[in-house]
């Protein structure tokens, strides 16, 4: 009797495998950490058992598992992988970056679901190894990305602290990786990979959003942006925005830890951020209107950085280093909004506005009384382009570079509705309602402020240069030299304006853009279109007199010239087009 072999174990007849039917337990059953059916003899007594609905563990028929999954490189070179961490034996052999797929987990791991409330990152895929590429790539994004207001909604202490111990959350370390990779490397596949696993972890948890997911999509949106496509970015946008109201992040909680109330914060003014590069006062377009957000301004670095709130200090502009250029940097672009708004409604007035003088010095007082607020917290004039030079080894120098140029650009964009004939200009019939004295006042305040901005850029020349620059910086150039350039031939100001010393100014703009957006996609058609008008300004000194008539509206085509979008927007660029009916 002892030559009849043996029944395969309950587990494996169950499993439909092959069972090496070993004595105290197959190897199935072990290498799957499944109680065997062969254990029995070993138990002392059958209540040692573990019962399930009146049946001990060897009868119950065993649960779906798998082992680890062969790791990217294995499975698309089609070889065994030995599943090992933090790299397998076949990438060790032949020296390649190893790393797992999104959703491979242990089996332990995969027994223990983790509640929808906690963080995915405690999941056993989000514990898997990163390469140290994606490592090198984190920490680009924050040396060199993190210091402009577009992109500084994370908490960088926390982040770096989880990549060291290697429990940073997988899909925000590759839209970290991803969107450093498409600013600073011409890696287009190693680029595509990471984002395409970030996009499916989000798509895959898309009834189930949480904060960490929706850091991950805003950086995978600007991560398509830099790669230049624009309807994807466009609608990921819209996605952000819907998730941010979702977990009412326009909404204080005060009941959160107060870093976690900062990251909150920081997340949904990043979104209100792309009203600025996408619908550029256009309220179709927009993302997240400033009339549902109920949220304070972000706080300082300095206790964003240290977790600390104090009370008052942590709500408006103080005086540690950082903080608040960020809220005056949201202040700055809620005001350009307001005022690029008021063109587009002027545009479509039929009657003479009364209380416009009153409406612009509104704006007046409130650039001004953002400059007082900056000055007296920072000791940093806003209108002095010298004390910019003085922030140049700040870390926030980004921040202080774009206030400062939007600043007076803000001034141009409000005053330049006033230069008769200007495409921007308002209508005639509203300003030819306005004080003579008034108009020459605007126009004078468009020559200072552009000057400025000509001058800003002129240091900018001997400083040393930087991997990154905030988009604004290449619209302030643009507007600046486009609007000098109507200025230099309005019939008005004839003898004002140095033509050669214009064009050597306009010369200097384009050399300096070029060589600040080397790699930013998403400026080239600011810069095209700028060379443009450089170009015909030298061969053709009346080429405003024409820009002029093209910008000339019937009254019938107002609504046209209202929706009409900068070359600067996004949107346009998009280039939406519904080809359904053919």
């Amino acid at each position: 009797m002892g030559d009849v072999k043996k029944a395969p174990c309950y587990q494996c007849r169950c499993r439909k495998v092959r069972c090496d039917r070993r004595e105290g337990g197959c190897c199935n059953c072990e290498r799957l950490e499944f109680i065997c059916s062969y254990q029995r003899p070993k138990l002392s007594q059958k209540s040692d058992l573990p019962m399930y609905g009146g049946r001990d563990a060897t009868q119950v028929p065993p649960e779906r598992r798998r082992t680890r999954r062969a790791c990217i490189e294995c499975h698309r070179q089609k070889m065994r992988c030995s599943g090992g961490l933090p790299a397998c034996a076949s990438c060790i052999e032949r020296r390649r970056k190893c790393y797992y797929p999104e959703d491979e987990s242990t089996p332990t791991e995969k027994t223990q679901k983790p509640s929808l409330g906690m963080q995915s990152s405690v999941s056993g895929s989000m514990m898997s190894y990163l390469a140290p590429e994606v490592i090198l790539r984190v920490d680009q994004f924050f040396e060199h990305l993190y210091p402009i207001p577009l992109y500084s909604f994370l908490h960088e202490p926390s982040i770096r602290r989880k990549l060291a111990e290697g429990s940073l959350n997988q899909t925000l370390a590759f839209s970290l990786a991803a969107l450093a990779s498409a600013c600073f490397s011409n890696d287009h596949n190693q680029t595509t990979l990471w984002l395409n696993t970030v996009e499916m972890e989000i798509w895959k948890s898309l009834d189930r959003p949480n904060i960490i997911l929706l850091q991950s999509l805003i950086l995978a949106l600007h991560c398509h942006i830099q790669r230049k496509c624009f309807p994807r970015a466009y609608l990921l946008a819209g996605l952000a925005s819907r998730t941010a109201i979702a977990l009412r992040l326009n909404y204080e909680r005060l009941d959160l830890s107060f870093i976690a109330q900062e990251i909150r914060r920081r997340v949904l003014w990043a979104l209100s951020f792309l009203d600025v590069i996408f619908a550029v006062g256009i309220p179709d377009h927009e993302f997240m209107p400033y009339s549902i957000i109920y949220q304070q301004l972000p706080t300082s670095e300095t206790l964003f950085y240290q977790g600390i709130s104090e009370g008052a200090i942590a709500c408006r502009i103080d005086s540690t280093e950082g903080c608040s250029i960020l809220g005056a940097c949201l202040q700055l672009s809620k005001l350009s909004r307001d005022i690029i708004r008021l063109k587009r409604q002027l545009a479509l007035a039929e009657s003479p506005l009364e209380n416009l003088e009153s409406i612009v010095q509104e704006f007046q007082k409130c650039l001004w009384h953002l400059h007082k607020d900056v000055a007296s917290s920072f000791n940093y004039q806003m209108s002095s382009t010298d004390q910019l030079e003085e922030m140049l080894e700040s870390r926030w120098f980004l921040r202080y570079l774009q206030l400062t140029l939007m600043w007076h650009q803000a001034h141009c964009d409000l005053y330049r509705l006033f230069i008769p004939t200007h495409p921007d200009s308002a209508p005639n019939i509203i300003t030819d309602n306005v004080e003579v004295a008034f108009k020459a006042n605007a126009v004078k305040a468009c020559i200072t402020h552009s000057e400025e901005i000509h001058v800003i850029f002129s240091k900018l020349e001997s400083m040393p240069r930087r991997l990154a620059f905030p988009p604004s910086v290449a619209i302030c150039a643009y507007q600046s030299t486009r609007l000098s350039l109507y200025l230099l031939h309005a019939s008005s100001l004839n003898g004002k304006v140095e033509t050669s010393s214009f064009l050597a100014k306009a010369d200097l703009s384009l050399t300096i853009l070029r060589q600040l957006f080397i790699c930013a996609t998403a400026t080239e058609p600011i810069i095209s279109d700028l060379e443009n008008i450089v170009k015909k300004a030298k061969s053709d000194p009346e080429i405003i007199e024409k820009e002029k008539e093209d910008y000339h509206y019937r009254p019938e085509e107002r609504l046209d010239r209202n929706t009409h979008l900068s070359v600067h927007s996004l949107m346009r660029q998009a280039n939406f087009t519904d080809d359904g009916y053919e």
